[in-house]
């Protein structure tokens, strides 16, 4: 037995010990499977939490690019609606003012032309920032035919029945008659341009 126990203990304690190592190798291995999988779990669910929150940043972000952009839009679309009728109004009563053929009061037709012609400038200089570069341009050449005719039939009514007055008072008719029309029909074609979804 003893021969026999010389061999057999050493071969039962390797068997053993060989047997109680792998059964800690692959507890172990277990183990570190589970903490990945739950290491990996948490990444992903991170991950879904970043995910979600990047899109709901993305949203309000949008939902307030488009708000600010529909508030602007809806400004530029009142500013333009309102000073074509500034400019429509104007027109009529610079046209009338210096129109050759005169009727009804003087005094008070001019006194509320200045009056519709300074609203109307007063009016374009502060929304003026609304409008694109070529509409302004637009503007200010009406504005300024307008101003011109205004001085000029305000010095034909200065010098009343001069050869000069005559001349400056026909300038100032043609110059509104001739020149601020074609210049609203555009403005009116780029404002309905502005205002079409």
């Amino acid at each position: 037995m003893d021969i026999l126990q010389t061999i057999l203990i050493p071969a039962v304690i390797t068997l053993v010990s060989g047997t109680i190592m792998l059964v800690l190798t692959k507890r172990i291995e277990h183990k570190h499977t589970q903490e990945l999988e739950n290491y990996k779990s948490q990444i992903q669910a991170e991950l879904e939490r970043s995910k979600q929150q990047l899109e709901h940043e993305l949203q309000k972000s949008l939902f307030q690019f488009q708000t600010k952009f529909s508030s602007l839009h809806q400004k530029q679309a009142e500013v333009i609606g309102e000073l074509h009728g500034k400019l429509e109004d104007a027109y009529e009563h610079v046209a009338h003012l210096v129109h050759p053929v005169q009727q009804g009061d003087l005094k008070e037709a001019e006194k509320t032309t200045v009056e519709k012609y300074q609203a109307l400038a007063e009016f374009y200089v502060k929304n003026k920032i609304y409008l694109d570069e070529e509409t302004s341009a637009e503007v200010d050449s009406v504005l300024k035919t307008m101003k011109a005719a205004l001085t000029k039939w305000g010095f034909a009514q200065s010098h009343p029945r001069t050869t000069n007055s005559l001349q400056s008072w026909h300038d100032a008719w043609q110059s509104v008659s001739n020149e601020v029309p074609p210049v609203l029909k555009e403005l009116e074609g780029q404002f309905r341009q502005k205002l079409s979804p």
